[in-house]
């Protein structure tokens, strides 16, 4: 009865916030009944012998592995994507390490938290169907195996050491995270093999050793994230961020809301995964170390980049990765325009050669008509998980300190500066647009139909950038009100209405060429 009582009052907490997490170190919550999945094999059933599956799904299997002279049977899922192909492009790897409460030998625990219960949810299809990795979870066995203690973890990274030749996995990008006792395993993990994996993000995770991690992880990109009431958890989180760094490392601490829980939210934001598939073990590390003065990053090839940009002294993050394009034809001092686009943080964009794309990214990556008519270098930043709200001063120093940079080496033309956004990102491009002494011509914009308020201020703004604003007619409770907008700009702007069926705005050639076409206009001097 004591043991029920104290599960009924974890799960409060969770549920509730009435209880601080952090009080029950490395206990997990009990979730609802686990969802079947749409998949070759049912998230419900019993684990078979392990095959080797090549075709997308959710796959509940065993095996047994060897370490040290003892054998272990080891129940694991294999979670393969829409996109995922036994031939062509490889696809990166997950490794998925559980907490405490969810051992077993069933893999139902499995399914309670992390990625796995993201990707078996109901009515969470746009993250499922786009969701771009293979996901490889073992399970402690019971009696009291974890993460992060034993020789569990080599368990687990023998496994991946199995099944990356039997899958048309990408060996240069295996990635590991887990929760709680499985964010210390997660360290462990990458210690106990540190050339196996391209990136980590440890969640809600204890200190690991910080001497044998500043020695033998400092290569490893990483992405520590806690909860902001999960006060041992971050102390920890970051003495071993610090010491990454510290020894020349690429590591970054994000705090997020739900205190030691805060997984729940963390496994649901796709920049968790974002910012994890822009790492490669065939890529260098932009050097973080503050005694060190880093070599600033430039793509010269025509193409997709994917480099980072180190934050000013005293941002709220250290670096921030992003994707440029550079066009076919740009050559040195051309003074091309420049645009800046920030994604909805809502949705996935389209995995492609390493790098997730959004809006105009993802159009330029399929549409060579689009790319022969696209005149512009383009820029897409990723912030990792819970890096404060965009709109935040220090993430709009960071962008706008990104937008001087790329200005500077690429010789842009400094009347042809513009922000793009769409969804969540639109508060941002306005909020950019707006700061003191802005300087672009021009933002372009999907405007989610139901945020009228959001368009009345984009379109009533006193800024002299243009805005052009796009929505769809049978979306959200206000059209009637957005279409009322595009009489009340004084600078130009205007909010155009699509038909229900129309393509984004961002894969239309025609747009950027009217949004191109605007140029700052100079501005009064002050008396």
């Amino acid at each position: 009865m004591i043991w029920k009582f104290t599960w009924f009052l974890l799960a409060l907490g969770v549920c509730v916030g009435q209880i601080p997490v952090a009080a029950f170190a490395d206990a997990q919550t009990p979730a609802p009944a686990t969802p079947t999945t749409a998949s070759a094999t049912s998230a419900s059933a019993q684990p078979a012998p392990w095959v080797v599956p090549q075709t997308p799904g959710t796959y509940r299997l065993f095996t047994t592995l060897r370490v040290a002279g003892k054998s272990m049977k080891l129940p694991f899922v294999v979670f393969l994507p829409d996109s995922y192909r036994a031939t062509g492009p490889k696809t990166p790897v997950l490794l998925f390490l559980h907490g405490m409460g969810e051992g077993g030998t069933d893999l139902d625990g499995i399914f309670l938290h992390g990625p796995n219960f993201e990707l078996v949810k109901p009515n969470n299809d746009a993250f499922i169907h786009r969701f771009p990795m293979i996901v490889v979870s073992p399970q402690c066995p019971p009696r009291g195996e974890r993460w992060d203690r034993g020789t569990m973890v080599d368990y687990a990274n023998l496994l991946v050491d199995e099944l990356l030749p039997k899958l048309n996995a990408d060996a240069d990008r295996v990635y590991a995270t887990g929760l709680s006792a499985g964010g210390l395993g997660t360290w462990l993990a990458a210690l106990n093999r540190p050339d196996l994996f391209a990136a980590i993000a440890p969640i809600s995770s204890r200190e690991p050793d910080l001497a044998e991690v500043a020695k033998k992880l400092h290569h490893l990109p990483t992405l520590a994230i806690t909860g902001e009431g999960d006060n041992d958890q971050i102390a920890g989180s970051r003495s071993a961020v610090d010491a990454l760094n510290n020894a020349g490392g690429y590591a970054q601490l994000v705090t997020g809301p739900d205190g030691h829980a805060v997984w729940i939210r963390a496994y649901a934001n796709i920049r968790t995964y974002e910012w994890l598939l822009l790492q490669s073990r065939d890529q260098p590390l932009p050097a973080t170390n503050p005694s060190t003065q880093p070599t600033p990053q430039v793509a010269t090839r025509a193409g997709f980049h994917v480099l980072t940009h180190r934050a000013a002294s005293g941002a709220q993050i250290d670096s921030l990765p992003y994707v440029i394009y550079l066009p076919a034809d740009l050559r040195p001092g051309d003074h091309r325009p420049l645009v800046m686009y920030l994604p909805d943080s809502t949705r996935f964009g389209t995995y492609r050669d390493g790098m997730v794309l959004h809006g105009p990214a993802e159009q330029l990556a399929t549409s060579a008509r689009l790319r022969n008519r696209f005149d512009a270098i383009l820029v897409q930043p990723i912030f990792p998980p819970f890096a404060g709200k965009w709109p935040d001063n220090a993430n709009l120093a960071m962008l706008s300190s990104l937008i001087q940079d790329l200005a500077r080496r690429y010789h842009t033309d400094p009347e042809r500066l513009y922000i793009a956004g769409s969804g969540t990102g639109v508060a941002t491009a306005l909020a950019l647009a707006q700061r003191p002494n802005s300087a672009f011509a021009a933002a372009l914009l999907e405007i989610p139909a139901d945020a009228a308020e959001l368009a009345a201020t984009l379109l009533d703004t006193a800024s002299p950038t243009v805005i052009l604003g796009y929505t769809y007619s049978n979306k959200g409770p206000n059209p009637g009100r957005l279409r009322t907008l595009t009489t009340r700009s004084a600078t130009g702007s205007d909010l155009t209405i699509l038909p229900a069926d129309a393509p984004s705005p961002f894969a239309m050639p025609e747009i950027y060429e009217r949004l191109l076409a605007i140029r700052l206009k100079p501005q009064p001097k002050s008396p």
